[in-house]
This record gives C-alpha cells, structure tokens and sequence, in this order.
C-alpha cells in the first residue's frame, strides 16, 4: 500500500505492506429493497431513491456509517 519514492503522490508515502486478518462481502449489491428493510426495522430514516425499481436497483447515497451499521 502507498506510493513508490518516485511518485508525485507525497501523502501516499511510504509504501508499505498491510496485513488484513479476515473481512467479509456481499456475493451481491445490496438492493434499495433490502436497504430499506434494515432501515425500517431499525427506525432509521430510508434513503430517497426516486422511482427505481427498489427490488433490482442498488441502495446508493448511504453514508460510511450507514454502511457500517448494516453490516453488523
């Protein structure tokens, strides 16, 4: 991880190895319709998606800690 001596990118320096012990993933996006239902179910305000198919389009606009409290 990071930038080589070489690079203009000063802030990525120096490049170094990052172990990650374990993380976990979706096989699939997360629909809006799965979003929501997390969202409901936990009294949290469900993002406005206009008139998407909530049922094959992904959630989008949700914030990192959004993100974060789904996945626990």
């Amino acid at each position: 991880m990071g930038s080589r001596e070489s690079s203009v990118n000063f802030d990525e320096r120096p490049q170094h190895t990052v172990h990650v012990d374990r993380f976990a993933m979706s096989a699939h996006e997360i629909t809006i319709a799965e979003y929501a239902k997390f969202e409901k179910s936990a009294n949290r305000k469900i993002p406005k998606t206009g008139d998407l198919d909530a049922e094959t389009f992904p959630v989008f606009f949700v914030s990192w800690y959004e993100t974060l409290a789904y996945s626990k």
